[in-house]
């Protein structure tokens, strides 16, 4: 079994702060780079075509569940909160929502997509068909129309409803907070993303290093990129701790959830990404730490005897329940744990069946009911794919191609 983000490396001879360094650069030079690319590829992806999926969407009659699924697989959680509205308008049907929430990964996306894009396509896959196959069979057979009957319609104005993007935090009108500090806002939304960029274009030799894995020595370029790297990452994951810690006594506001004919800034699409980034990047940094400070501590082979104990199917099961918290880094540990060799691709896709990134939390807020089918809804077939999952994984020769 690999160590994350260290193939054969051996962490007989490290130090707490070893490990600590080399997991920051590894995870700042090989994924973190590529998550920030992708991020901002969405988000402007996301300002530019938000109106005319909503145009297709208001077209899309009995091809909702289709449409919804695919909106879903938009990495972060963009494509699914902004089906929102229109669920509780009930201008979506509930077949569509759950079709979104089963084929959403939320930030998760974003890392696969740096790990390995080809895991990220067969996991999109599975999902894609899984949501497909759920959302239809909720259409066709009526099942969808009677749990909509069960569900008190309350309609709820998200447009006017604020929300933090990675806590959802309802900001009530009654319970206002001071107004963000004028430097907070210069460093988050200047300062912290535009240093980012230039790091990455001095360090790019060392991007392209780690991505295609080349063994190539640039002498002391090498040593000052990875110490740049290694306190860049960490600064970044302080400040965004930093930053949690205020929004207890100033209104520090994110993500807005727009009605379908609403469209901030392309500013604002861009600092939402680097808030994505932030996110992303403390949430990852606390899971390969945890990883390889764990098997610094007990060992890699009492590890792998320990997974190996509890079992594939076991661990898909653990994987599926997982997904059930809400938001997305939990998540993220799991797929930290895929990522080092712990889990198998199995519990990686039932996970990704179950969880919804951070878009079922408005929902779980404002229509608890809604909230709970989806989940119960989708933890069955996300049971079912991962169990033929493990048998393949187990009794085939080739097993998981992921």
């Amino acid at each position: 079994m690999l160590s994350l983000f260290g193939p054969g490396h051996d962490h007989g001879g490290d130090t707490i702060f070893d490990v600590w360094k080399n997991s920051s650069v590894e995870m700042f030079f090989m994924v973190m780079s590529w998550v920030l690319i992708s991020v901002i590829v969405f988000e402007l992806i996301n300002y530019f075509w938000k109106d005319s999926l909503s145009n297709l969407l208001k077209k899309s009659g009995k091809n909702q569940v289709a449409i919804a699924t695919l909106m879903g697989v938009i990495p972060g959680c963009g494509g699914t909160l902004f089906l929102l509205p229109s669920y509780n308008k009930r201008e979506l049907s509930f077949s569509a929502l759950t079709a979104a929430f089963i084929s959403t990964m939320g930030e998760v996306a974003f890392v696969l997509l740096a790990f390995n894009p080809m895991v990220w396509l067969w996991i999109t896959t599975i999902s894609i068909i899984t949501a497909l196959v759920v959302g239809y069979t909720l259409e066709l057979t009526g099942l969808g129309k009677k749990i909509e009957q069960k569900i008190p319609f309350k309609k709820v104005d998200y447009h006017k409803t604020e929300f933090d993007s990675h806590h959802c935090e309802h900001h009530n009108e009654e319970n206002k907070k001071y107004k963000q500090p004028e430097f907070i806002t210069i460093i988050n939304s200047k300062i912290l993303p535009i240093a980012t960029v230039l790091i990455y274009a001095i360090t790019a030799p060392i991007v392209w290093q780690f991505t295609v894995g080349s063994s190539k020595d640039y002498g002391a370029y090498n040593t000052f990129s990875n110490w740049l790297g290694f306190v860049w990452i960490n600064l970044l994951v302080l400040w965004y701790l930093f930053k949690k810690a205020l929004s207890t006594k100033y209104d520090i506001k994110r993500v807005h959830i727009h009605e379908s004919n609403d469209k901030a800034s392309i500013i604002h699409h861009l600092e939402d990404a680097f808030e994505t980034f932030l996110f992303i990047t403390t949430w990852v940094l606390y899971g390969t730490l945890i990883v390889n400070m764990a098997i610094l501590g007990f060992g890699e082979q009492n590890i792998n005897a320990l997974f190996l104990a509890i079992g594939p199917f076991l661990a898909m099961l653990l994987a599926s329940i997982f997904g059930l918290i809400p938001g997305c880094g939990p998540q993220l540990i799991v797929t930290s744990l895929y990522m080092g060799g712990f889990v198998g691709g199995s519990a990686l896709a039932a996970n990704a069946i179950v969880q919804d990134g951070d878009a079922g939390l408005p929902l779980a807020a404002y229509d608890k009911k809604s909230y709970i089918y989806t989940q119960i809804v989708s933890m069955l077939p996300a049971l079912l794919t991962g169990t033929t999952l493990v048998l393949i994984q187990e009794f085939t020769k080739n097993g998981l191609p992921f």
